[in-house]
């Protein structure tokens, strides 16, 4: 499983996106989970860098941050 665009979403400024693409990434992993048997199997899940979300400007109080 790849989620590559959690990191497309984050270059373009789309935190709602990246959201929605880091919860499919949960899902994926869930599913895994679910599949496999964890006492006999290791699942892992790593990154190769990491990007923060930020607000920026001045926006008007009550404004949707996504």
């Amino acid at each position: 499983v790849e989620g590559g665009l959690i990191d497309f979403a984050h270059h373009r400024g789309k935190a709602a996106q990246a959201l929605r693409e880091t919860a499919r990434l949960s899902d994926a992993i869930n599913t895994t989970l679910g599949m496999v048997n964890t006492e006999e199997t290791l699942v892992i899940v790593t990154s190769d860098h990491s990007h923060s979300m930020m607000i920026n400007g001045y926006p008007d109080r009550g404004s949707s941050i996504l």
